[in-house]
């Protein structure tokens, strides 16, 4: 009951004014109990002249009540520690040396000397969780994370010194190429690629022309601007795209086909209408049935595409799909069985869309769309294969530990 009133107040004063002030955000994080949040917030309302009173008058309040809670909190992150709460515990401290110099009566130094020991202990805590961590992560081969905990310790400065031999070669062995070849080009169906295939189980990329162009796109150019565009945005900080072939190099061949319904496909719809009927002026909700003719057209983009690891040429990884972009033509056709006294009709919506379709995409612009879609699923084959904790080059070429 006790917060009650001042919750009260503060909501009423979020109302009135709007978007709270730092003193208002730092007063809210205080009674909804996330007291070192309060601090750090405390500290930007030192920064703001017309604040310091409110921010005075406050701690005067709840300075005995703010030590012992925050004291808590901290005592419940000491005892295993995450990375993020261990940066808010080092906030906390840095806001309460800059807060203390304000007011040194409601922020003791006697207070900060008791985080500050309390920060060491969580420190100690953290760096023996994370050497722990490491070890087991290296005994299921996943280096990246052995090699994450052992990074997030050297740059807290509290690194094992039995652990940073290890963490030199993690950091010298974990980074990955990857090598995009040429991208060359085929003249193939899916279906047939995929015959090919299971016959002669390879990629046939050497022996593949490498230029191709179709209604205005460059085939090849597109696919590739595309496909490093979203490997870069979705691979980790271990992958880097090189002309270096020491790890992954991937091999693609594209190629585009267009295909075309020979016939209309025709489909009866049913939408309620509003009609009017001879020798009445209103109008009635009345549902009619019409015809409509579609055909569609297709255009494919075909890849197949291989990874290998060029140190031992062993492939890793083998993929044959398409995507499509689709272009539907429709005409209206007549109503079906259409009572004889109707004499007006007001269309419906779908009834209008059909006869009046939305704009397509030019063939040229479906390409393209075709070929964006393309890259991206290839990206996100390519980086499921590679881009992974444990590899297959570390599978391969485990490292000297």
């Amino acid at each position: 009951m006790s917060y009650f009133r001042p919750l009260l107040l503060l909501s009423c004063c979020l109302i009135l004014t709007g978007c709270p002030t730092p003193f208002q955000k730092c007063e809210s994080l205080y009674f909804n109990d996330q007291f070192t949040q309060a601090i750090i917030e405390a500290e930007n309302v030192q920064k703001k002249a017309k604040e310091t009173l409110h921010l005075s008058h406050f701690l005067k309040r709840n300075h005995m009540s703010l030590q012992k809670n925050t004291l808590n909190e901290l005592s419940l992150i000491s005892q295993s520690p995450t990375k993020e709460e261990l940066d808010q515990f080092q906030d906390t401290l840095n806001a309460l040396h800059t807060l203390s110099q304000s007011y040194p009566t409601y922020i003791p130094q006697s207070f900060i000397l008791t985080c500050q020991d309390l920060f060491n202990t969580t420190l100690a805590t953290f760096s023996k969780q994370g050497s722990e961590k490491s070890d087991i992560y290296l005994s299921y081969k996943l280096y990246r994370n052995a090699w994450k905990e052992l990074d997030t310790l050297h740059h807290k400065k509290k690194l094992p010194e039995d652990k940073k031999e290890l963490y030199n070669t993690l950091s010298e062995y974990i980074p990955r190429t990857l090598h995009i070849s040429p991208i060359r080009v085929h003249d193939s169906t899916l279906n047939t690629l995929l015959t090919t295939f299971e016959k002669n189980q390879s990629l046939e990329y050497k022996t593949a022309p490498n230029s191709l162009t179709e209604n205005g796109v460059n085939i090849p150019s597109e696919f590739n601007r595309h496909l490093r565009h979203y490997v870069n945005k979705n691979k980790s900080s271990q992958l880097h795209l090189t002309t270096d072939q020491r790890h992954y190099q991937l091999n693609i061949r594209v190629g585009v086909n267009k295909t075309e319904a020979p016939f209309e496909t025709r489909k009866e719809i049913n939408n309620i209408f509003h009609v009017k009927h001879r020798n009445n002026d209103h109008w009635y909700p009345e549902q009619l049935t019409y015809e409509i003719f579609e055909k569609e057209d297709t255009f494919h983009i075909i890849v197949s595409a291989e990874v290998i690891i060029p140190e031992n040429q062993k492939v890793i990884a083998r993929y044959i799909f398409e995507s499509t972009a689709k272009n539907y033509q429709s005409r209206v056709g007549d109503f079906l069985g259409r009572p004889y006294t109707i004499v007006d009709i007001q269309d419906s919506i779908e009834y209008t869309n059909y006869k009046t379709p939305p704009p397509t995409l030019s063939p040229s612009e479906r390409i393209k769309e075709a070929t964006r879609k393309a890259a991206q699923t290839l990206s996100r084959k390519v980086l499921s294969t590679c881009d992974i904790d444990p590899d297959p080059y570390s599978i391969s070429f485990p490292p000297l530990l």
